[in-house]
């Protein structure tokens, strides 16, 4: 008799024919470190397949049993990705080498697919999410993630295209760049974080990312997450000059690195845009003898 902690693994084989994706039952180390994990027993196997039919509905196959399956067995996991493999082999020695294979694999997710993708990365690549509240409150360095609904608003306002750049200033763990890269149909993304930590899980985050896009088989644009001061790095001045769009979360930077920011975005180009959480020119703001020499009176910030 299998021990209930004995680590086993399902496979479910991917759509685009790239390697398979493992998940380790139990998952005992994300049980021990993640209390808020997204995903439960087989759940996140069960999504993921679900959002595969989504993507290719003629696969679908009612007899899988996929919205009573017990995801909290083991079996009964193993059994339904079997037939998931047994599907998805079949399509793959029918469809692989065609045409509209090839074309599918440049199409971009759909928002829903994309959230899954975030959450699988972010579930495997920040191991310990409590390490990100280690900040002084309302510090320049404290740590906050926009939320996606807003990046997709911001998105639908920009409408990026395939020639343009878009730079994040304090990227987090990457939550912005990847979902601009994911969505957005424009050139690079470029991401920097100062502090250690949340740059630590960027990487991760980056890695997990590009697996799981290349699993479901999907495009995304080219992106660049690092750790580093946007201030003082040595080649920041040059990307802010090419960039066409600069978001910047900066509710906590302070007065003072806020101010520093605007003498760095007097350098970009005619029609580029800043997306930030605050104004750096606020809106009572009233240009006179005093202040002509505040260059937020001189920036158009959206």
């Amino acid at each position: 008799m299998t021990n209930n902690n004995t680590i086993r693994e399902l496979k479910l084989h991917s759509p685009a024919g790239v390697e398979p994706a493992v998940f380790t039952w139990p998952n005992v180390e994300r049980q021990k470190t993640k209390k808020d994990s997204v995903f439960i027993g087989g759940d996140e196997i069960v999504r993921t397949i679900h959002l595969v039919f989504e993507d290719y509905p003629v696969l679908y196959q009612q007899n899988l049993g996929l919205d009573n399956c017990d995801i909290h067995s083991y079996s009964k996991m193993k059994e339904l990705c079997d037939k998931f493999n047994k599907i998805i082999d079949a399509h793959l020695k029918l469809n692989r080498g065609t045409e509209a294979f090839s074309a599918r694999l440049q199409q971009r997710p759909s928002v829903k697919l994309f959230r899954h993708i975030l959450a699988q990365a972010y579930s495997r690549a920040v191991t310990d999410p409590d390490k990100l509240r280690d900040y002084e409150p309302f510090s320049p360095s404290v740590y906050g993630e926009t939320s996606p609904d807003l990046i997709d608003s911001i998105l639908q306002v920009l409408n990026l295209t395939d020639d343009q750049t878009f730079i994040d200033l304090g990227s987090g763990v990457g939550n912005v760049v990847l979902h601009v890269a994911a969505l957005a149909n424009c050139k690079h993304v470029y991401g920097i974080e100062h502090e250690e930590t949340p740059a630590a899980y960027a990487h991760a985050m980056a890695d997990e990312f590009r697996f799981w896009m290349r699993w479901y088989g999907k495009h995304h644009s080219e992106f660049q997450l690092e750790q580093g001061d946007f201030l003082t790095h040595p080649k920041l001045d040059e990307r802010i000059k090419e960039a066409d769009v600069i978001f910047a979360n900066n509710y906590v930077f302070g007065s003072t690195v806020n101010h520093e920011l605007k003498v760095k975005f007097m350098a970009m180009k005619d029609g580029a845009k800043i997306v930030s959480s605050r104004e750096f020119c606020s809106e009572t703001f009233r240009l006179n003898d005093r202040t002509k020499n505040d260059l937020g009176a001189v920036m158009h910030v959206s």
